[in-house]
């Protein structure tokens, strides 16, 4: 019997072709899966969508993300609040899709639809970490990013289209202006040992996995099962040149042998910020402090 499957496509991810990717993998997909499929139109469709329809979605045995990490960022915080444990896998058609570069380039395969294709074909569930937002209840298995990255993220989805050219533009104008954001960073060693930083920030990036997008090699080492959240921040001591080296350096992860650049690993951080934004895998919340944790292997994907 063929397995059942929900397909959820993100129609304005990325430069907007999500629809017609699905619709070129489709035959495919249906010899070998039975499909049902869900368009988000609008924000908060996808909570919406599982809302009223939880109950049908426990019975599949699959879900496929279509767009970028903002959809699947989506239908993970609702297979969580529902309590539904079924894996998940993607089809990249976003503006950065780091998670799957991320599996990609840890299992010696190719960063392409055709490879996502083959994935989902093969049916291999493999258990993975993730990140718990403990007091807001949330759960991000990519990255939260605050300062220079975030801003990269959200002050650039009005030039979607331009696929991921717009974060190379935007890097540009802010080295220029070179911001930076007051906030609290307090991260915990072994035998829960913390230690606390407090200042003027440019940037400050946790990573799940190695690659921030397809494009951004951002923790090097990292694994999708490590039980370690990978962080990298840089402190207002830095220089215009100094940071065009550093951002110039993000896409082989040489970035972390700057002087400039703090790089750790830990399994919990708090973050209290002052200014600036925190944005978890591509979508920017409106909370000012996070607690956050590493969930070992808490979910499932297709690898």
């Amino acid at each position: 019997m063929n397995k059942e499957v929900l397909v959820i496509i993100n129609p304005i991810s990325g430069k907007g072709k999500s629809e017609k990717v699905y619709e070129n993998s489709k035959d495919k997909l249906s010899n070998l899966y039975n499909l049902d499929e869900f368009i988000s139109k609008y924000p908060n469709h996808v909570n919406e969508y599982f809302l009223y329809n939880h109950k049908n979605i426990e019975t599949k045995d699959l879900i496929i993300g279509i767009g970028g990490d903002g959809i699947i960022y989506e239908i993970i915080n609702c297979l969580r609040k529902y309590n539904i444990q079924i894996p998940i896998a993607e089809i990249p058609a976003g503006s950065g899709n780091g998670y799957f570069k991320s599996i990609t380039n840890e299992n010696d395969k190719e960063n392409t639809i055709e490879e996502a294709i083959s994935i989902i074909e093969n049916y291999k569930v493999e258990n993975v970490d993730l990140m718990k937002i403990k007091n807001l209840n949330l759960y991000s298995r990519l990255a939260i990013s605050w300062g220079f990255i975030s801003d990269l993220d959200i002050n650039t989805e009005w030039m979607r289209k331009l696929g991921s050219l717009r974060f190379d533009l935007c890097a540009i104008w802010n080295i220029i202006r070179k911001r930076t954001y007051s906030g609290r960073f307090t991260y915990y060693l072994e035998n829960d040992v913390s230690n606390t930083i407090e200042g003027n920030f440019v940037y400050f990036w946790a990573c799940n996995v190695s690659h921030g997008s397809h494009d951004t090699l951002s923790a090097p080492g990292a694994k999708c099962n490590d039980s370690l959240i990978h962080i990298s921040y840089i402190l207002d001591d830095v220089s215009r040149c100094e940071l065009i080296k550093i951002i110039l350096s993000l896409s082989s992860g040489k970035f972390i042998d700057h002087p400039k650049v703090v790089y750790i690993s830990t399994s919990k951080f708090e973050l209290e910020i002052d200014s600036g934004m925190i944005v978890i895998d591509g979508e920017k919340i409106n909370d000012k402090v996070i607690e956050v944790k590493n969930l070992h292997k808490e979910l499932k994907i297709l690898v």
